[in-house]
């Protein structure tokens, strides 16, 4: 469902740069000397545009809805934040947004969005924990409020271009602004780097294994080098992805050699796997769809590795097959995967259905009626139903029985 928003364009980050003109970058971190965190006047207003973009992203169609999931990043976040801060009770709070790119980012009032896509390159807890760290770190330094303040004038601000999700469209002014800063453009260099340092500082103080930071952005990278794929978000392009493995390796050389030598830290394999199972093949249904079955074929068989049974992860590798090109040999591994999908699940209808259409074009017609049967007494009041008893019927007319 689609939710309206009345936006005053342009009027609150714009007010907030007027306030800004005149004032410090030089930002105190959250919980800093203890001291009890205020809010200056520019930022308030930065916060309640904040607050209002998570609204419409949370209403909107993007968001991944599963809670056992947030809960489970908002504690890796949680883990990573000092004491000092924890007892300002000001967040986190870590959603997911149902999209294949490679995207996460922090609003100014410490909502955490990961995408879907960022996730599912993932392995283990610690390459969570780098990203949240990154992220967290946005916040707790209040970088948006450091970024505002040294942007030169408003139009600057308002033509960077802004990439729009589905659910999302329609966001103009202030709100726009917004999300590209936060999710689209990135920081500056000097911002992003305090984010890559300090984020790793928490992980190490959190017990996670440092070595893990630079081993995440190199899967990254690599993705994006196999599928040559150009991504509009900060953690989609190459020379930054180039900057921040830097950035790690410098430091695992340096302040955290130590560190990067104990075999003892955490890594925690298991866990984050088994928060992001069914995300896995969600989002490769999503990396299909546009085409880029390396990449979905990738996540579905790290999923299969854990649950080699598992019926849905069958079914995608049959659609990533069968999209791959019209050729005898996809059709066959495509047939193979969908029938593994109805042995490992007799009650799964969709392996069903593409068997009996893959069927129909081989001029397989008992076998294609057999599987059309089948998938109607398994999915009667399926939308497409109407369909396959077309189907049904060509093939009675055709004499086939």
């Amino acid at each position: 469902m689609r939710h309206s928003l009345s936006i005053r364009p342009f009027e609150g980050i714009a007010v907030c740069l007027a306030l800004a003109s005149c004032a410090t970058t030089n930002l105190s971190p959250l919980g800093a000397g203890g001291k009890p965190f205020q809010r200056e006047q520019d930022e308030k207003q930065i916060w309640q545009e904040a607050e209002q973009l998570e609204r419409r992203i949370d209403e909107s169609g993007i968001r991944y809805k599963d809670p056992q999931l947030d809960a489970y990043l908002t504690a890796v976040a949680q883990r990573l934040l000092p004491p000092g801060i924890q007892a300002l009770e000001l967040g986190p709070r870590v959603k997911v947004i149902q999209h294949p790119f490679l995207n996460a980012f922090a609003l100014p009032n410490g909502a955490i969005y990961l995408h879907t896509g960022i996730l599912a390159r993932m392995e283990n807890e610690a390459q969570l924990a780098t990203v949240l760290g990154h992220e967290l770190t946005h916040f707790t330094y209040r970088h948006s409020v450091k970024q505002i303040r040294t942007l030169q004038n408003k139009t600057t601000f308002f033509g960077v271009f802004q990439v729009m999700l589905p659910g999302l469209e329609g966001l103009t002014g202030s709100l726009g602004a917004l999300w590209t800063l936060a999710s689209t453009s990135g920081y500056s260099r000097e911002l992003e780097t305090e984010a890559d340092e300090q984020g790793l500082r928490a992980m190490v103080i959190a017990g996670y294994d440092p070595k893990q930071a630079p081993v995440v952005i190199e899967l990254l990278q690599r993705d994006l080098d196999e599928q040559k794929i150009k991504e509009p978000f900060f953690f989609g392009t190459h020379p930054r992805l180039k900057e921040r493995i830097g950035n790690y390796r410098r430091l695992l050389d340096t302040q955290y050699a130590t560190q990067a030598k104990d075999a003892t830290l955490k890594i925690k394999t298991e866990d984050f796997l088994s928060s992001v199972d069914q995300l896995l093949l969600d989002n490769a249904t999503l990396d299909i769809n546009l085409g880029r079955l390396k990449t979905a074929r990738t996540a579905i068989e790290k999923h299969l590795k854990r649950h080699p049974h598992a019926s849905q992860a069958h079914f995608l590798i049959g659609e990533a097959h069968r999209r791959s090109g019209p050729g005898e040999p996809y059709v066959q591994r495509a047939i193979a995967a969908y029938q593994e999908a109805a042995r490992q699940d007799p009650s799964y209808p969709h392996a069903h259905r593409e068997l009996g259409f893959l069927y129909r074009s081989q001029g397989l017609g008992q076998q294609a009626r057999a599987e059309f049967e089948r998938y109607l007494a398994l999915s009667p009041t399926a939308t497409d139903a109407p369909i396959i008893q077309g189907y049904l019927k060509e093939l009675e007319n055709l004499g086939v029985k």
